[in-house]
Formats: structure tokens, C-alpha cells, sequence
């Protein structure tokens, strides 16, 4: 009788071992199919946002294009246009030996994510570009302060004169998904677009945004 009260106590026991091994694995493939969700989940509202961005960047370019399209030579057209956080607008001109592969021969004009002191690189691994039939164009913030001696007209007209450099950053930062202030000029082969931004004259705000 002994014996079998020790048989049937660890035949109990083993029992509720394999009970309580048997519910830890179930919760071990519970949790794990639960991280494994969010984990799915989390990528998928990634892609969807990098989707839903790539989609803005070439709807802001296609309304740029059109824009530039509409102007008449000599004409500055003037535009509010909301940005995209995060982005850059660039253009190259086609003599430019810095521009993007992708330009091939002409010049171009791109939307491009990352960082913005490689932004040829940016540009060719993963930008929206569209070329463009002008022989000089250029794009860059331009900063408007009180002290100023030029007017946003005069660097658009001629962007890429030395006398303007400390004024402006090559290509267009757009920091946040406010709306932005866009001039667009074109004159026969050329095509200069600025983003005009206010300042505190005593803020030094003169350092490149982009380095091509």
C-alpha cells in the first residue's frame, strides 16, 4: 500500500509537471505570436507612411512642374505650397558635374529624403527626379532679412552670381509640412525657384542647408 501511495503521489506530480509545462509553452506561443503581430503591424503602418510620403513627394513635384509649365517667359510666379517634412527640393543644372546618375545629360529636378549634406547620393538611391529642358536652373532657400541689400527678384533672376551666396543654401530644406512660400522664375533657358524664409537678422542662418 506504501508503495502505491508513492507510485500515485509521483505519478501526481509528474502529472502536474507536465500541466504546468504544457500551459508555460502555450504562453511562451501565445507571447510570441503576439510580438510577432505588433512587430507586423509596425511595419506595415511604416510602409503605408514611407508610401504616403513617396506619393507627396511626387504629387509636390508634379505641381511644381506645372507650375513652371504656366509661366510665361520673364514672369515670376508666386506660390504657396504646403512641404513635406523631411525633404528636399533639389535641381541641378545640366553643365552641373554634380548631379545625380539619374539626370543623365539634362538638367533635373528632384525630391529627395535623408541626409542633406550627401544629397547627390540621397537623390540617386532613392529620389523622384524629372528632367528638366532648361540649360541653368537652381533652387535654394532664400533668407530674408531686414538688413538685406537684395530682394528675393534679384536672386531668383540670377541665383547662381557670388554676390548672393552668403544669403542663400543650395536646395530648398523643407523642415516641417508647413506652407511655403515658393517663387518660380523662367526666362528662355533658365529656371530659378527660392523659398523665401523670414529671419531674425541677427540669427546666423547662412550656412548650407544641401551640399551637392
Amino acid at each position: 500500500m506504501r508503495f502505491v501511495r508513492i507510485y500515485r503521489g509521483i505519478c501526481n506530480c509528474m502529472r502536474n509537471k507536465k500541466g504546468d509545462l504544457v500551459k508555460n509553452v502555450l504562453s511562451l506561443i501565445i507571447a510570441a505570436l503576439g510580438i510577432a503581430l505588433l512587430v507586423f503591424a509596425a511595419y506595415k503602418l511604416y510602409r503605408v507612411n514611407v508610401e504616403n510620403e513617396g506619393e507627396n513627394a511626387k504629387q509636390l513635384l508634379d505641381s511644381i512642374e506645372g507650375k513652371i509649365g504656366n509661366l510665361k517667359d520673364g514672369e515670376i510666379g508666386r506660390f504657396s505650397m504646403r512641404g513635406i517634412k523631411d525633404w528636399n527640393l533639389v535641381v541641378w543644372s545640366k553643365e552641373d558635374a554634380r548631379r545625380p546618375d539619374k539626370c543623365y545629360f539634362n538638367s533635373c529636378i528632384c525630391t529627395c529624403k535623408g541626409d542633406s549634406t550627401k544629397i547627390k547620393d540621397v537623390c540617386q538611391e532613392s529620389g523622384i527626379c524629372h528632367n528638366l529642358d532648361f540649360v541653368i536652373a537652381g533652387a535654394v532657400d532664400f533668407f530674408k532679412a531686414k538688413e538685406n541689400a537684395f530682394s528675393e527678384e534679384d536672386v531668383i533672376k540670377d541665383i547662381y552670381n557670388p554676390k548672393y551666396y552668403n544669403k542663400y543654401a543650395e536646395c530648398i530644406d523643407f523642415k516641417g509640412s508647413n506652407l511655403a512660400e515658393i517663387l518660380i522664375y523662367k526666362n528662355k533657358n533658365y529656371l530659378g525657384i527660392i523659398n523665401v524664409k523670414e529671419v531674425d537678422p541677427s540669427h546666423p542662418v547662412y550656412s548650407a542647408a544641401c551640399q551637392k
